[in-house]
């Protein structure tokens, strides 16, 4: 597998992964600050995705290279034309910054 690929693979565990880790070093060392933190990017990260499958869902619009067949379609295909949910977890955790 190319690396670009397991890095793609990864994105999704990773994100849902972080706020559980940050919860459970939250609890290990007693930290409210980093758990309230954790809570939020947990719940972040389930509002977007439920967010972007309803968004989706209602809309309906076409893939591009459906739309256009002179574009060439070289990526995942995913239902809708919207930013893929990975997108949208990255954007919720970027918010802690």
């Amino acid at each position: 597998m190319e690396p670009s690929k397991a890095i793609t693979n990864t994105a999704v565990p990773i994100t849902f992964a972080a706020p559980v880790v940050m919860y459970g070093v939250g609890l290990l060392e007693s930290d409210s600050a980093l758990k309230q933190k954790a809570i939020y990017i947990g719940a972040s990260v389930v509002a977007s995705g439920v967010l972007t499958t309803i968004l989706k869902k209602a809309v309906n619009r076409p893939r591009p290279f459906v739309t256009y067949p002179d574009i060439e379609k070289n990526y995942r295909m995913v239902a809708a034309a919207l930013f893929l949910p990975d997108t949208l977890h990255q954007l919720s955790r970027w918010r802690l910054h």
